[in-house]
């Protein structure tokens, strides 16, 4: 099965009007999204982000995905 995991930018939610779009979207097809709150987003750190990704992924394959805004793609790296 497909994941997707979308991760917010600084300040962000994943309730942000695109990123819930695209949630949305990606579960019409059936795809698992994971679209997690990331930790003190106001004034987030890259090393906290890292960590707090790093738990919820596990293993990646080549059904794993990432989508990411502003310091999400940092913590994706």
């Amino acid at each position: 099965m497909k994941r997707v995991f979308i991760i917010h930018g600084w300040d962000g939610s994943p309730e942000e009007a695109w990123l819930k779009w695209l949630r949305l979207e990606l579960e019409k097809m059936s795809i698992k999204v994971v679209a997690p709150h990331m930790p003190n987003a106001a004034e987030p750190k890259i090393r906290e982000w890292v960590g707090h990704l790093s738990g919820l992924v596990s293993a990646t394959d080549e059904k794993t995905y990432f989508v990411g805004h502003s310091i999400g793609c940092q913590a994706i790296q």
